[in-house]
């Protein structure tokens, strides 16, 4: 798997480095004449990438960590502080956190220990400018227009009858779970129903369906997981503005409470009601019911409506790519600079071609 994302990240532009065959310190500092990179990209997250992403950077460079950091480590402070590095957190809760029954303090938190930040879309970010942007960083990538997949005939000729019941993948205790027919949700006050078109199997979920977080996410059981997806809105609510049936939408896992001073900065995602569904707090797939499943009743302000372009597959990855946009825009991508990407998975190749979109002359994967 390694050798076919080193073959994307190629094909995304990036020079590959192959940690197998090459040293990658020495491989960055060859490419960069000495001088080093403006920002790394983390999606690992773990002690070990953190050590060896620091001496990577330039000085007055940036490290952001766009990972869940589920283990507490030192830091060393002299490679952050004598040539002014900085380090970005793009997440706020670890497994621990959670386990330790202190997910509403984190989330209200949601820093990391030094010059943090969090995600302002569904444990993801800037869903909403994702989608206004997509049409044209997919051509300023790839230099057209053109998109790898259209909404396909079938895709656009989604059912607006709407039957009484679904298919849903049901969790039903820790570790165990069942494809069930169950009622199809209605709409609630600002809410739309939307048939799923596409869904994407987040790192979180393998961890919600194990139960490894059970009594926080879920709070409890039966529940429907899944936070990525995208569909076509099939319902309106009651005071639902914005959206029409017909319109394709991808989604977002988070919805404030829209009160609380984190709320009225924008940054939704730290909402200091978080967990407490009576002040309108939502946070689907994790504590409020999810998208595997063929419908999904959510809030107008935790979908935002899709380009003709993307299709349903894209558009599932829309809220996965926006915690890489957020991330990208907290450390700042120097225009004809180098970024490197530690970790080419799915977050690590939306990296590569942000990064590249957003002024990046080199990266480094």
């Amino acid at each position: 798997r390694r050798d076919e994302r080193m073959r994307l990240a190629e094909r995304y532009g990036a020079i590959a480095v192959n940690p197998a065959t090459k040293n990658v310190a020495d491989a960055v500092m060859a490419h960069t004449g000495g001088q080093g990179v403006d920002v790394v990209a983390d999606n690992v997250g773990t002690r070990t990438s953190v050590r060896e992403a620091l001496p990577l950077l330039r000085p007055g460079g940036k490290l952001l960590v766009v990972a869940y950091v589920d283990e507490t480590f030192e830091v060393p402070t002299l490679p952050l502080f004598k040539p002014e590095r900085q380090i970005i957190g793009c997440r706020g809760a670890s497994r621990q956190d959670l386990l330790e029954d202190r997910g509403r303090k984190t989330h209200a938190r949601g820093r990391c220990s030094l010059s943090a930040g969090r995600g302002r879309g569904g444990d993801r970010a800037t869903a909403t400018r994702g989608c206004r942007r997509a049409d044209r960083l997919h051509a300023a990538v790839n230099g057209t227009a053109e998109f790898p997949w259209s909404r396909t005939e079938e895709e656009n000729a989604m059912t607006q009858s709407i039957p009484a019941t679904m298919r849903a993948l049901v969790l039903t205790a820790p570790g165990k779970y069942e494809v069930q027919d169950v009622a199809v949700p209605r709409p609630d006050v600002g809410e739309v129903l939307c048939q799923v078109g596409g869904v994407a199997i987040c790192g979180s979920d393998p961890e919600i369906v194990r139960g490894d977080l059970a009594g926080t996410w879920p709070p409890a059981y039966p529940f429907v997981p899944g936070h990525e997806w995208a569909g076509r809105v099939v319902a309106v609510g009651p005071g639902a503005v914005g959206l029409q049936v017909g319109d394709a939408v991808a989604g977002q896992a988070h919805k404030g409470c829209g009160i609380c001073p984190h709320c009225l900065s924008g940054r939704y995602t730290i909402c200091e009601n978080y967990g407490r569904p009576e002040t309108g707090h939502r946070h689907y797939g994790f504590i409020t019911p999810g998208a595997y499943a063929q419908y999904i009743a959510v809030s107008v302000k935790s979908v935002n409506r899709m380009p003709p372009r993307i299709s349903f597959r894209e558009g599932a990855l829309v809220d996965t790519a926006g915690v890489v946009m957020h991330g990208l825009e907290l450390s700042g991508v120097t225009p004809g600079g180098t970024v490197a990407v530690i970790g080419p998975g799915p977050i690590g190749l939306i990296a590569m071609r942000l990064a590249r979109a957003l002024g990046a002359a080199r990266v480094i994967a």
